[in-house]
């Protein structure tokens, strides 16, 4: 139901705003104390690109998953980078580049979780995201995942 006013903690936060038929629009924000923050969705115009790859259930610290990310789109866009963002201990987000192959127009990044945030002793999940920005300087952002760290 909109409209819809949330108190978060500071830090970033994924919004999910679904389009009933349509894919859902993804936003990320990056709250900072006291500060004021507006996601909005226009319906009834072509959705947004997606960032599409499959996020793992949970993360191994002894064999760190790679991912491949795309941006779901009818039509390629050109692709300028691709980044995995990994939360580390202190709070910040470290950026991790993928590698980008591109074929028949369609870029693919492949990128492996850093084994050194995966290494905080006594660390029970992990948080991360994924950005793509095109050419142009448009950018796509997955939903924030946590999830578990195993041996």
């Amino acid at each position: 139901m909109t409209p819809v006013d949330l108190k978060l903690d500071a830090g970033p936060h994924s919004v999910r705003i679904p389009r009933g038929e349509d894919a859902p629009s993804v936003h990320l924000i990056d709250v900072q104390a006291g500060g004021r923050y507006y996601a909005t969705a226009e319906f009834g115009r072509p959705a947004d690109p997606l960032v599409a790859f499959d996020p793992p259930a949970r993360i191994s610290r002894a064999q760190p998953p790679t991912v491949a990310i795309r941006l779901a789109a009818e039509l390629p866009l050109p692709v300028r980078q691709m980044l995995l963002f990994v939360k580390g201990p202190d709070g910040t987000f470290a950026r991790v580049p993928a590698i980008l192959v591109v074929n028949a127009g369609r870029t693919v990044g492949t990128v492996a979780f850093p084994a050194a945030a995966l290494a905080v002793p006594g660390a029970k999940t992990i948080t991360y995201y994924v950005e793509i920005e095109t050419r142009e300087g448009e950018e796509y952002y997955s939903e924030l995942h946590t999830v578990p760290l195993v041996p």
